[in-house]
């Protein structure tokens, strides 16, 4: 069940740093950004669950729990986002620059 949500948070992840760097750019004329850009958050929350749970039954467990509590505070950040909409500081450029009418 960890590779699951490995894999399932490493697309995420993807997905979320693609949106943020530029990559894809796309969904900018029909996506808000305060659905796009949390994708980053809840992959980084997701991935580290998963290593969490690869990681509890080994020697490692110590670094499990780091990232555990890491992917906690990436969860965290999600769930504002989500609630409260993407700030417009935490907008990259490059989608301020494309639509600042859409700006949160």
């Amino acid at each position: 069940m960890t590779w699951v949500l490995i894999a399932g948070g490493a697309v995420l992840t993807a997905l979320g740093l693609g949106a943020y760097t530029g990559v894809w750019r796309s969904w900018s004329g029909r996506v808000r950004a305060d659905v796009v850009f949390p994708l980053l958050f809840v992959g980084l929350a997701i991935l580290a669950g998963g290593i969490f749970g690869a990681l509890i039954d080994t020697p490692a467990a110590v670094v499990g729990f780091i990232v555990f509590a890491l992917g906690g505070i990436a969860g965290a950040c999600f769930l504002v986002l989500i609630f409260f909409g993407v700030p417009r500081w935490l907008q990259p450029r490059w989608y301020r620059a494309v639509s600042p009418s859409r700006a949160s």
